[in-house]
């Protein structure tokens, strides 16, 4: 992050813990000059007391949440962050893992080292094994749309997926989430419709079209086409368990739902803000 905006802002500062890593990015600051105010400091992400700046518009947690010990201690770090943003500042939390998809995140993991011919009986000993072994922090959605009601000084939180059409674990199971201090300038409450698989990308477009450009439109439960394969050995997993893998994902789908990066391109052709974020309190991967 840091070579990649460090001539774009007018002050940078990095928190690192390990006084390795801290001595190498001084050293590559020194061969590489960047032209905002940098300054490196050496601590943990619960102790800012050598960053005296109380006026940074953006603090940025990135993909880093997950190595935190529990939920108590991203609460203390976010309140320590808080305390150093301007009135408007918020706070940019990247690639979060959700509880509720683990159990997916962990089909595609064992799905991508299974062979066709593996039970999903088999299939599934191992996801509940891998289960069993789970140690990264886990935030749910929900968490992000409720900051506001926990911590003082977040007036509401945002998630959006991922953008991209890549089949990595970043793309289909991540998602980022922004915490802001001031309440957004404008909102629009949109007109809410269950999606079915009827509606395609087509009608959406067509809908989008029909509304005004000051009103907003929204599906919920829009099935995720990035997580079809997953979504469907789930549901072997509790209805069919002495099939293979094989038979479940070689027979004939439907609909395989909607990709996500279909509907932020969508956006981008009609020039409307699409926000597209993980369907509450559902673990098919579903999203709004």
């Amino acid at each position: 992050i840091l070579f990649a905006v460090g001539n774009e802002l007018d002050r940078y500062t990095g928190i690192e813990f390990s006084p390795v890593t801290v001595a190498k990015l001084r050293q590559a600051l020194i061969r590489q000059p960047l032209t905002a105010d940098i300054d490196i400091v050496e601590a943990e992400a619960t102790n800012l007391s050598d960053v005296v700046e109380t006026s940074y518009d953006t603090a940025v947690l990135n993909s880093t949440v997950q190595y935190f010990p529990n939920i108590g201690y991203l609460i203390e770090v976010l309140r320590k962050a808080l305390g150093r943003l301007a009135d408007d500042g918020r706070i940019f939390l990247g690639d979060l893992r959700s509880p509720e998809l683990l159990m997916l995140t962990r089909i595609w993991i064992e799905y991508s080292r299974a062979d066709a011919s593996t039970s999903i009986h088999e299939l599934r000993r191992r996801v509940r094994n891998s289960n069993d072994h789970e140690w990264e922090l886990l935030i749910s959605p929900q968490l992000i749309d409720d900051s506001h009601l926990h911590i003082d000084g977040i007036a509401w939180g945002e998630s959006s997926v991922h953008h991209g059409r890549g089949l990595n674990e970043m793309i289909r199971f991540r998602y980022d989430a922004t915490l802001h201090r001031t309440p957004p300038s404008k909102t629009v409450t949109p007109h809410w419709q269950q999606w079915v698989p009827e509606i395609s990308v087509g009608d959406m477009r067509a809908a989008v079209r029909a509304i005004e450009t000051s009103s907003a439109i929204g599906w919920y439960g829009v099935a995720n086409a990035r997580l079809w394969r997953e979504r469907l050995l789930l549901d072997a997993m509790n209805e069919a368990p002495a099939r293979t893998i094989e038979q479940v994902l070689g027979e004939p789908v439907a609909c395989r739902g909607i990709d996500p990066a279909d509907l932020f391109d969508l956006g981008v052709e009609l020039s409307r803000d699409i926000r597209v974020t993980w369907t509450r309190g559902r673990a098919d991967g579903s999203v709004d």
